[in-house]
């Protein structure tokens, strides 16, 4: 219990994690890794994937981008929707949804720049679905997370 506490979860969402029936967020893997003084080299090896390694948030932008798809997959799931659903609704590719939820998409024809940014350096400039569909589902998202 005191894990879950540490790591801001509930007892369940550890037993699920440590039973492998759930994978941690990243930041639960930071979590760990600041609990434990544990750097990457200690935690993981190199793969062979061709993916691109997923980034850890460095700058406000990354958080926002990040907090931006947790929304978006908040709302949806409040909306009862699959992704499948909502990129037919919407006419955005279920993978591009997915990464946009994921937080791994920084351009997009439907996530830009906010425009009352333009004067503000880039990695501080807030980002908005322009889609009205996803600006929507994700406004109820930001309620739920």
């Amino acid at each position: 219990m005191d894990l879950a506490i540490a790591l801001g979860l509930t007892r369940e969402s550890v037993c699920r994690i440590e039973g492998a029936r759930a994978l941690p967020s990243e930041a639960s893997i930071e979590g760990l890794m600041r609990l434990f003084d544990l750097d990457w080299p200690q935690l993981a090896i190199v793969g062979r994937s061709k993916r691109r390694p997923r980034a850890f948030p460095d700058t406000w932008r990354d958080e926002l981008r990040i907090a931006l798809g947790s929304a978006l997959r908040a709302g949806r799931r409040a909306e009862g929707l699959t992704l499948r659903d909502l990129a037919t609704c919407t006419g955005v590719s279920y993978s591009q949804l997915s990464r946009l939820e994921r937080g791994e998409c920084d351009v997009s024809r439907v996530l830009a720049e906010h425009p009352a940014d333009r004067d503000v350096p880039r990695h501080m400039r807030r980002l908005q679905f322009t889609h009205p569909v996803l600006k929507r589902v994700a406004g109820k998202g930001w309620t739920l997370i």
